[in-house]
């Protein structure tokens, strides 16, 4: 006999917006159900594209954003009187933060109610010995039913203890409350009342593999276990976790799998993650670094290369380049009429230009830039002002390989990811440019940023004050219409210099990702030279703290440090030792 079941389905966006995968998840859940009641905690109550919702369901709760999803399911248990639900032989609980599905969720139903149970669920955290939280009556993790896919059956939620359990729910202030004080109780509190649960993705006898499969581990739950649906903060995670329970993979694996082994649409997960989440958390957890390396495969684009000629100094060595790229590629040389740039009349375009905006010159040039299918922006103008000019010839000449050397490498990138907008060069950190490892931008400068973006009409754009994906160096690749917006006749030699600060978000803006890229050559010397960097910064601090333990137990030693500097520096400023260790600490 066919089970009549009910969804209540949460959501939460914080820009008010009914993402299309959301749509895909509630599709194929009302081939199971009878009914569904959608509960949307907004921030204002005026809710973007609810009309596709409607097509889905009438029963549409738009409510303050009060007590988490969790809340909002409690909403959806009580708004209509008792009679409506008792006509139900299973309620499922279920929110936004799962995406899928990736297998027919029959099975999964056929499966679940033939169990002799009271309620059930999609998967499993395990137990923990420990309560990060601050908030779990036990002192530690039960293992229990993840709350983002929960059933309960008409026997189970019509008992005084389902009842009672929640109204007696506080409304949740914050999200260690909310886990907490429910999601990590609920299986085990009822389960002592003497009612027997189970899951689909039963992971019970890999206990002591992870805590949490679907997210430190998604590609073997979803291909070992057919587990329909994954978990959208795979692709913002917090990447420490990721380090504690593997290389940093797991995000690029779960995409990879679904690209490759389901028929599962990515559009929309790139759609929504470009809009809602952190470029850094993307590039991060999505491992968006490309090294190149000499490929014979051409693609047939219209590129445009744009080269600022700054001084005449460096001029040989960026001729010797140039000279390597294609014929069919178009190079623009643009310079002041005071720089001596006839050796390239007859090799290249040339654009003499009056502004003083330098390395940038190109943002007062739209209608040359978006006529390329791929446009690559380059220069010969040292960035340390040493007096020692090897680091800028070696800056110049390492930015010239990890852009030029491969081109077709590159355009490849471009056409198999329609979602890649920018690639910046990889950062060096040799000599002087180290101080670029601190991504933390000043707040004054941060100021300027924020005043710059309403000059250029994008007081829209989320810029985060840790910018690990700034053009430092003020040379890339990029799709055109990534830079939509940002071409603007009003930036004046005052603030020029924060455009790389505004490329990459105004890029996601417009729907694109940011990936950084290495030449194999120069990759093969950055890995041996950053790790000789970390170990040797580690070793320095070995006689004050451990380091035989975790790469997040060493931050926490690192905190330990830094907060005792602190301390004993009341009232000064911290030097650049000390802002090195709060940086890669994440204090």
């Amino acid at each position: 006999m066919e089970q009549k079941r009910l969804l209540i389905y949460t959501i939460y966006d914080k820009q008010d917006y009914i993402s299309s995968y959301i749509l895909t998840v509630l599709k194929a859940m009302k081939q199971f159900v009878s009914d569904i009641i959608v509960v949307i905690n907004s921030n204002n109550n005026a809710v973007i594209q609810i009309d596709k919702l409607q097509i889905i369901t009438n029963k549409i709760i738009i409510r303050d954003n009060i007590g988490f999803d969790i809340w909002g399911y409690k909403t959806g248990l009580i708004y209509y009187e008792k009679k409506y639900y008792e006509q139900f032989d299973e309620i499922i609980l279920m929110n936004d933060t799962l995406l899928g599905p990736l297998y027919p969720l029959d099975k999964m139903f056929h499966t679940m109610s033939n169990k002799d149970i009271d309620f059930w669920g999609l998967t499993l955290f395990h137990k923990t010995p420990f309560d990060p939280f601050g908030t779990i009556k036990y002192g530690y993790i039960p293992t229990h039913i993840q709350s983002s896919f929960m059933v309960f059956k008409q026997h189970f939620y019509n008992t005084d203890d389902f009842y009672s359990y929640w109204n007696s729910l506080p409304a949740f202030k914050t999200y260690k409350e909310a886990v907490g004080q429910h999601e990590c109780i609920f299986t085990k509190h009822f389960e002592d009342l003497g009612y027997k649960w189970d899951v689909y993705i039963d992971t019970r006898r890999e206990d002591n593999y992870t805590y949490y499969p679907l997210l430190h581990n998604p590609v073997k739950v979803l291909k070992e276990y057919k587990c329909p649906f994954f978990k959208r903060r795979s692709f913002f995670h917090n990447y420490n976790d990721y380090l504690e329970y593997s290389n940093g993979n797991q995000a690029h694996e779960l995409l990879k799998f679904i690209e490759n082994e389901t028929k599962y649409n990515t559009d929309l997960i790139w759609s929504n993650i470009l809009r809602t989440c952190s470029l850094i958390d993307i590039y991060r957890c999505l491992n968006l670094n490309y090294i190149s390396y000499s490929c014979n495969e051409s693609i047939k684009k219209n590129i445009g290369i744009f080269v600022y000629i700054d001084n005449e100094t460096y001029i040989n060595m960026l001729d010797e380049y140039l000279s390597k790229i294609p014929e069919h590629i178009t190079v623009n040389i643009l310079a002041h009429s005071y720089i001596d740039t006839r050796r390239f009349d007859c090799k290249y375009n040339k654009v003499i230009i009056n502004s003083d905006i330098g390395i940038y010159s190109w943002i007062k040039m739209e209608e040359d830039v978006m006529k390329y299918d791929i446009v690559c922006f380059i220069h010969n103008k040292p960035l340390l002002n040493s007096y020692i000019q090897i680091k800028e010839d070696k800056f110049l000449e390492i930015n010239y390989k990890n852009l030029l050397n491969n081109i077709n490498y590159t355009a490849n990138l471009f056409e198999k990811n329609k979602y890649l907008g920018v690639l910046l060069p990889q950062e060096i950190y040799f000599g002087e440019y180290f101080k670029n490892i601190n991504t933390i931008i000043p707040d004054e400068e941060y100021n300027k940023i924020l005043e710059l973006k309403n000059t250029m009409n994008l007081s829209e754009l989320n810029i985060n004050k840790e910018n690990d994906l700034a053009c430092e160096s003020g040379m890339f690749w990029c799709r055109p219409e990534a830079l939509h917006g940002i071409f603007s006749p009003l930036i004046d030699s005052d603030n020029y210099y924060l455009i790389k600060y505004i490329i990459t978000a105004n890029a996601q803006k417009n729907g694109y990702f940011t990936g950084k890229i290495n030449d194999i050559d120069v990759a093969q010397t950055d890995m041996i030279s950053y790790q000789y960097m970390f170990h040797n910064t580690i070793n320095a601090l070995s006689n004050k703290m451990q380091v035989n333990t975790s790469y997040n137990g060493m931050l926490y030693n690192i905190n330990t440090i830094n907060n005792h500097i602190v301390e004993n520096n009341t009232g000064k400023k911290p030097n650049i030792i000390q802002k090195f260790i709060k940086k890669i600490a994440g204090a």
